[in-house]
């Protein structure tokens, strides 16, 4: 659930630093995503032999971790709620373990992985490339003395248009197009990371009412 206030939070000046601050903390961790699946995977297949058990265990587990610090990121910058939906484990490492499998949150984790490991990584880098080069195209002319003799370009690629061979046009280009840049930043951000919450909502959050959770979970111990 979204907290109400959750949509000042993205549109406020500040909200946006926080949206750039979570971009660049998360986009490793997104694409570090990928190994932990296939570390998942690997340990699953390993199940018939006894390394797979507690291996497996302690990846899933892992999983929940990287979870819940998205969960509690989401919730501390940005006031977006998202629950923990997962069934209570019972005692026994073998019965954990068969708990863990049939847990349908799981697999939703794991299915998170690797659309965070896609869309998510997708999300993330536009609104830090969007930025970065809007500081890079402002900067261009106090840097570009930097760059080797000779070196030039035509702004945005089209032959004869705007050409930048030196400070002075490199300051003409880069100022307005930093400006353009950070503009599209600016708008575009606070909406790129409501979809990115909205997809962990959907995958990390409660599908269903808690009152029918725990009714299942009530029919599962009467039923043992």
């Amino acid at each position: 659930m979204t907290n109400p206030t959750a949509a000042s939070r993205f549109a406020r000046p500040g909200g946006r630093l926080d949206i750039l601050a979570t971009s660049v903390f998360l986009l490793p961790i997104a694409v570090f995503g990928t190994a932990v699946f296939s570390a998942v995977v690997t340990g699953l297949s390993l199940t018939t032999l006894w390394i797979g058990f507690p291996l497996s265990m302690a990846l899933i587990y892992f999983t929940r971790h990287l979870a819940d610090l998205h969960r509690l990121w989401f919730g501390t910058r940005f006031g977006v709620r998202i629950s923990r939906p997962y069934r209570e484990l019972p005692e026994g490492h073998f019965r954990r373990f068969f708990a863990l499998l049939s847990d349908p949150q799981t697999w939703r984790d794991q299915a998170w992985l690797l659309i965070n490991a896609t869309v998510g990584v997708a999300i993330l880098s536009t609104i830090v490339a969007i930025f970065a080069a809007g500081i890079g195209a402002l900067s261009l002319g106090l840097w570009w003395g930097w760059l080797p003799d000779g070196a030039e370009f035509n702004a945005l690629g089209i032959p004869g248009f705007m050409n930048v061979h030196d400070s002075s046009s490199a300051l003409a280009f880069g100022i307005p197009a930093g400006v353009t840049y950070l503009a599209i930043w600016w708008i575009t951000a606070p909406l790129l990371m409501k979809a990115h919450t909205h997809l962990a909502q959907a995958l990390l959050g409660d599908r269903r009412p808690r009152l029918a959770q725990r009714v299942d979970h009530l029919a599962e111990v009467l039923a043992n």
